[in-house]
């Protein structure tokens, strides 16, 4: 294609007609990793890219010609009218999985498509894109979620999808994960409490 949507869109043209497809944002990597992990789990399908969290007609355009059995929408907030419209257009009910970061997102995925927490989990750095995508293929050779961490912790929601673990992968190794990376919880730090004299306290 000329840009990533009109690839994403290529490439769905590949699949047969009946697949499954998964929908996230193309303006920042994270969501569309976790969805190209998941639909594997799903029978195989296509991620089809979107300009931010709304419908388009380019995305209506796609999703007729692939006449998807789901359509599973990963990561943001979507209005009521653009979820109608992907209905309509695609002719199937769409299922909205987000959380409020990328991190709880991969663990909100992880929990919708593989039923909740299991024995073997990848991790991958959700600063960058290189790793989550190069672990995209063992994601379904191990039929596991691949749940994005910090550097030195993982957030609360992935250490709920990490707690039965008997089997780590972690990719990109301990430069950008560090050992705590797939076991420690990271500390929840205080709300920021507003002042009437305009100071904050942590």
């Amino acid at each position: 294609g000329t840009d990533r949507y009109g690839t994403a869109r290529a490439i769905a043209g590949e699949f047969p007609a009946g697949s499954p497809v998964a929908i996230s944002t193309g303006t920042d990597f994270p969501d569309a990793l976790v969805a190209a992990s998941a639909t594997p789990k799903l029978g195989g399908g296509p991620v089809l890219l979107t300009r931010g969290f709304k419908y388009s007609p380019d995305l209506g355009d796609a999703l007729a010609e692939s006449l998807p059995t789901s359509v599973l929408i990963v990561g943001g907030t979507w209005s009521k009218s653009d979820l109608s419209s992907i209905t309509q257009k695609s002719g199937v009910t769409p299922t909205l999985v987000s959380g409020k970061d990328r991190y709880a997102t991969s663990a909100a995925v992880a929990k919708q498509i593989w039923g909740g927490p299991t024995p073997t989990v990848i991790y991958a750095t959700g600063a960058t894109y290189a790793d989550a995508m190069a672990g995209v293929p063992a994601s379904t050779a191990y039929s596991a979620p691949i749940l994005l961490s910090k550097q030195d912790c993982r957030t609360k929601e992935v250490a709920e999808m990490g707690a039965v673990q008997s089997r780590v992968l972690n990719l990109g190794g301990t430069a950008v994960l560090t050992a705590n990376a797939c076991s420690l919880t990271c500390p929840v730090l205080p709300s920021v409490v507003s002042q009437s004299g305009g100071f904050y306290r942590f």
